[in-house]
Parts: structure tokens; C-alpha cells; sequence
């Protein structure tokens, strides 16, 4: 729980969620359940998201990385307004990428992307991601969403994708 302060300072930042601000943490209680949610992954998982500091300063950065439900995996990555198109998402998203393939290669890696989102689609670009999937997100004001994978899907790896129990 060491990290909640900056978590929570990263959800709660209105900037954070400039495009689907019905997704902002309200309360610390709110992060805290989030976390607490990661932490699970881990223990069940043995991957998850994780937390990203400057390693000589120890000042957080971001959080994100990767998710497993069932066989297959979702790519995160948050990064603090104060710092964005600094390359940290790019570099957490490649991170989590690489841990995903030592992970296990076989599963697919899915990352979703309000299209107005140019920097987060621009970085599923750079990885290699392919669109497999355009539809609106109804949480975030039923705004364009392109759903990502980083290779070629069946129809029922999207379907589980959609279904999974995610968490902001």
C-alpha cells in the first residue's frame, strides 16, 4: 500500500481523465479497492499491473502493465499528466509488452484506446498493434474505442477481451 498516495494523486487527477472523466477517483477508498485489486492479480496470477518509479529518486512515473484473465492478456499504462510526451508511457507499455512475451508468448496482448486518445493509439502503433476492433466505450459518453492486439485474433479471444472483470 506504499504507493497509494501517488495512485490515488494519478486517478483522481481530473487531466488523467480528460476523455472519459466519469472514471476519476472520487475518494481514497476508491484507489485502495484498486490496489488492492492488482495486488490480488499478483497473488493469483503472478502478473499483474505494477508501479513505476525513477529508480536513483524513487519518484513515481506511472502504472500499468499487464493483466492476465483467462488466455489472455490486457496492457495498461497511466502516466501522470506532468509528465506526459515525455516517452514514459511508450516505455511502460514496451516494459510491459516484454513481460508479457516472458510470461507466456502464446497469449494475446489486448490494450483498448478511445480514438481521440492519439498518444495511447499512437503508442499501440509503435508496439505493432493491429486494430481488431472499433466500437464506442459507453462508460466514457459513447466515445469511439479501438480495440488493439499484437497479433491476429479469433473472434472469441475479442469476446473474452470485452467480457473480462476490469477495473480503472
Amino acid at each position: 500500500m506504499d504507493d497509494l498516495a501517488d495512485l490515488h494523486a494519478l486517478f483522481a487527477d481530473p487531466r488523467t481523465w480528460w476523455n472519459a472523466p466519469n472514471h476519476r477517483h472520487t475518494s481514497l477508498d476508491q484507489t485502495r479497492a484498486l490496489l488492492e485489486y492488482w495486488l490480488d492479480d499478483w497473488a493469483h496470477q503472478g502478473i499483474g499491473y505494477w508501479v513505476m518509479r525513477d529508480n536513483p529518486t524513487g519518484r513515481f512515473l506511472g502504472a500499468g502493465g499487464i493483466r492476465r484473465t483467462g488466455d489472455i492478456l490486457s496492457m495498461r499504462y497511466y502516466i501522470p499528466p506532468r509528465l506526459w510526451h515525455r516517452g514514459y508511457g511508450s516505455y511502460l507499455a514496451a516494459s510491459a509488452q516484454k513481460v508479457a512475451a516472458s510470461y507466456d508468448a502464446a497469449l494475446p496482448i489486448f490494450l483498448a484506446s478511445l480514438a481521440r486518445n492519439y498518444a495511447s493509439c499512437l503508442i499501440a502503433d509503435k508496439l505493432g498493434f493491429v486494430v481488431v476492433r472499433r466500437d464506442v466505450d459507453f462508460t466514457a459518453d459513447a466515445a469511439s474505442r479501438r480495440i488493439y492486439a499484437d497479433r491476429a485474433v479469433m473472434p472469441g479471444d475479442i469476446a473474452a477481451y470485452l467480457n473480462m472483470r476490469e477495473t480503472m
